[in-house]
């Protein structure tokens, strides 16, 4: 195993948020956080309740987590797919 000292992490304000709601695997979740120093979001989501690719947790004008990545151990809906961001 290589050692992961010698990688430039990024920054906290330059760091990447990834969802990883529907990732069952652990090593998934360890190279997101440790290797790659991504930040972890757990939050689970309806295709219905997205906007764009941000979460709401019940009230309309607080947005939250709004994530860069999404990852799934399955197939994705095209209907998620068509409410992300573009971006």
């Amino acid at each position: 195993m290589e050692d992961n000292d010698n990688y430039p992490k990024f920054k906290d304000k330059e760091r990447l948020l990834i969802n990883m709601a529907n990732c069952k695997y652990f090593v998934n979740r360890f190279v997101a956080k440790h290797l790659f120093n991504f930040k972890l979001s757990f939050k689970q989501q309806e295709v219905e309740d997205m906007d764009g690719g941000t979460y709401y947790d019940g009230n309309p004008n607080k947005k939250e987590d709004d994530w860069d990545i999404f990852w799934t151990d399955g197939g994705v809906l095209p209907e998620r797919i068509a409410k992300m961001k573009p971006y």
